[in-house]
């Protein structure tokens, strides 16, 4: 004989029956939900978000203002009045008398002319003569011996050469004898003061010699000469 087994049954095994929530707790949870949203949006903004445009300060147009000068009204012509000049009528001339005595007039007699006398003539003015220049007639300058750049360096003025000056000088020259020897003058000197013009009339006195050899420079015929002074 069998014995029966009877089944034994343990809660454990049962599945747990679900609770259903109240509405209040949803809503209290989408409270919750919405007030964190609401939270990090704010520390969002706050963090990184853009700093309030300040508005600039307006700043008023300039005003052009032009100033005009019053100018005084021109006075006002004063009325004139005009003179009411008289008029003065003139008296009439009244006819001459005929009553007037008339003095007898002389005959007249015809002259004989008289021959004219002699006629007197103006004098012509006599013309002047010749003009005579006391300047010198200057001959061509011909040079039979004439100083050389030695002769230049012989004669330099002691303070051009100390200051390298450079210069010129012009001389004028009267032709002595038939060997050419001359007695010259200075005429000019550029720069003055430097002794360019003494210079020049002692070398050219004892270095120059003229040619005579053509006759067309004769004895007591001037010329002229310049001379330029160097440094090389």
């Amino acid at each position: 004989m069998t014995d029966a087994v009877h089944g034994y049954h343990s809660p454990i095994f049962d599945n747990p029956k679900l609770k259903k929530l109240p509405p209040s707790f949803y809503w209290g949870v989408l409270f919750a939900v919405l007030l964190h949203l609401v939270l990090l949006y704010c520390i969002f903004n706050q963090t990184f978000g853009m700093p309030p445009i300040l508005e600039s300060p307006k700043i008023d147009k300039p005003i052009d203002m032009t100033m005009e000068r019053i100018r005084p009204e021109p006075p006002k012509p004063t009325p004139t009045t005009a003179h009411n000049n008289p008029v003065t009528p003139h008296t009439p001339v009244t006819a001459a008398p005929d009553d007037i005595q008339t003095l007898p007039v002389d005959p007249v007699v015809n002259k004989t002319p008289t021959a004219p006398g002699p006629v007197t003539l103006p004098v012509e003015p006599t013309l002047p003569g010749p003009v005579v220049s006391n300047e010198p007639v200057y001959v061509a300058a011909r040079w039979s011996r004439f100083p050389n750049a030695d002769a230049l360096g012989a004669y330099y003025p002691p303070r051009a050469l100390n200051d390298e000056i450079e210069g010129s000088a012009t001389v004028e020259c009267t032709v002595l004898d038939a060997a050419g020897r001359v007695r010259c003058s200075a005429l000019s000197e550029i720069p003055g003061n430097y002794g360019f013009g003494k210079a020049t009339v002692s070398m050219v006195q004892d270095k120059g010699r003229v040619d005579t050899s053509k006759g067309d420079i004769k004895i007591g015929s001037v010329l002229r000469q310049t001379v330029k002074w160097s440094l090389n």
